[in-house]
């Protein structure tokens, strides 16, 4: 059921989306030659679940086309939607649980519903971001072809690490008025823990233990040993960011499958005790299930 109200807000973001993109392609060093098609944005909730789709994992957003080449943009268009009640679900029953159990207590306070749900919005907005650079270097292939059975752990990757860094961005640039970063900067810790608890068969989880191993070497993500919980130096999280954000761009531009084998086996595997603490709180759901 389209909620006609939050479509229309988000779809003032989607007007800025060329501008952003542009803005983000000089600062990463990508060259684009022409302003992105920002395609659709809709806000949804949905109505029933049932079966098998009931005992499978919940979407909260869905891109098509997922991996955008300007050329696939120009000949299908781009449209995504957003599904409101199963964000503030999700919010409510898994991430706030995982915050108060595992973030340092100041910290926990901190989380805020409306910085979850731009946390969804960009990293769906950031499956759309086009890469001409692929394009130009790989003709004849597409970014499955090329980077093979590491192509959807990028693509997952790519969602999340450069939806922060627009997030990022976009407040810097004042197209965020509430709240502030620190916020944000929480609940993208809090969806990296969400996400490792998929297991080590999905692609998404891995992306974000990649991240997560990525964030902790750099110093931006930390784990208080006498809290037993986890915190962010805020001071850190953007260049970190930035320099995750290339690393994975520039493997999907060049299309090495062999680099992208690599940056999983450097960052893919998460430590024991790290495992045993995400372990200890079983009680708090993976995902939803609707009764």
């Amino acid at each position: 059921l389209k909620d006609k109200t939050a479509s229309n807000e988000v779809g003032e973001w989607v007007k800025l989306l060329p501008r952003l993109d542009m803005d983000l392609s000089r600062e990463l060093r990508y060259e684009k030659d022409r302003l992105p098609e920002p395609g659709s944005v809709g806000v949804y909730d949905a109505l029933y679940f049932s079966g098998l789709f009931n005992a499978g994992s919940k979407s909260m957003g869905l891109n098509a086309p997922h991996f955008t080449l300007p050329a696939e943009v120009d000949k299908r268009g781009k449209r995504r939607l957003i599904l409101k009640d199963i964000v503030e679900a999700k919010f409510k029953y898994i991430s706030f649980p995982i915050a108060v159990s595992l973030l340092k207590k100041e910290l926990a306070s901190m989380l805020s519903q409306e910085a979850f749900f731009l946390y969804v919005l960009f990293h769906d907005l950031s499956h759309g971001w086009e890469l001409p650079a692929f394009e130009r270097n790989n003709k004849n292939r597409s970014i499955q072809e090329n980077l093979l059975e590491f192509a959807s752990l990028l693509e997952e990757g790519k969602g999340d690490i450069l939806g922060l860094y627009m997030i990022i961005q976009a407040y810097k640039q004042g197209l965020i008025k509430d709240g502030n970063l620190e916020q944000h900067y929480i609940t993208s810790l809090v969806n990296t823990l969400r996400a490792i608890r998929f297991g080590r068969n999905s692609d998404h989880a891995v992306a974000n233990v990649i991240r997560f191993n990525f964030f902790m070497e750099k110093g931006a993500y930390y784990f208080d040993e006498s809290s037993q919980r986890f915190g962010v130096n805020t001071e850190l999280v953007e260049s970190t960011t930035r320099e995750l954000v290339k690393k994975i761009l520039d493997i999907q531009a060049e299309g090495i499958a062999n680099k992208a084998m690599l940056l999983r086996q450097e960052y893919g595997s998460l430590l024991y005790k790290y495992e045993k603490i995400l372990d200890l709180h079983q009680d708090i759901p993976v995902d939803l299930r609707f009764e």
